[in-house]
């Protein structure tokens, strides 16, 4: 890829993920804690929308964005190699133009697949990757679907910056190992 290429590829990322920046910065003005908006302004990162969906992946029911993702990945959990990880964060549709909330599949290629919204041609997805084993733990502990907006594992996740990155997870890009964020 050429330096001009990379440059635009950049200009066009930045664009996409500039508004969900702006609003974690505005809501974690003066917080003097670690918190959610700071933790995705530490560890997140953007996400492309698959163009394709795995054979045999399906959609499931609007509004059920974490439990979609959740169950569609309890096949694949525990191999030593799944082929996708489970992402939550912030996504916007840039019709919208409104960051909400949301939870997603990523693929070893770092692409989005959305398992609820619909139309998802113009959407951006910013956020982080959650370790298998640490998404399974959690379920199990608060007995519900999600992780960073979860008011049951807010004390655990947010009180340690060090305790969050540890619940990381990152598909490898290609040549390099896959796993726990070091």
């Amino acid at each position: 890829m050429s330096a001009n290429a990379l440059d635009q590829v950049l200009a066009t990322t930045n664009a996409d993920i500039n508004p969900i920046l702006k609003m974690l910065s505005i809501f974690n003005e003066g917080e003097r804690a670690f918190n959610v908006n700071a933790a995705l302004l530490r560890h997140g990162r953007h996400f492309r929308h698959i163009d394709r969906y795995p054979v045999g992946m399906r959609k499931g029911r609007l509004g059920e964005c974490y439990k979609n993702c959740t169950q569609a990945l309890m096949p694949v959990i525990c191999d030593p190699d799944p082929p996708y990880f489970y992402a939550e964060g912030y996504a916007m549709d840039a019709e919208l133009g409104l960051p909400l909330q949301h939870a997603w599949l990523v693929n070893t290629d770092d692409q989005a697949i959305d398992l609820t919204w619909r139309d998802n041609k113009s959407v951006t997805y910013y956020g982080v990757i959650f370790r298998p084993a640490f998404l399974l733990e959690a379920m199990r502990f608060t007995e519900v679907y999600g992780v960073l907006f979860n008011p049951g594992l807010q004390d655990r996740l947010f009180h340690d910056a060090d305790v969050f990155k540890s619940t990381l997870c990152r598909p490898g890009l290609p040549g390099l190992p896959r796993g726990a964020v070091a």
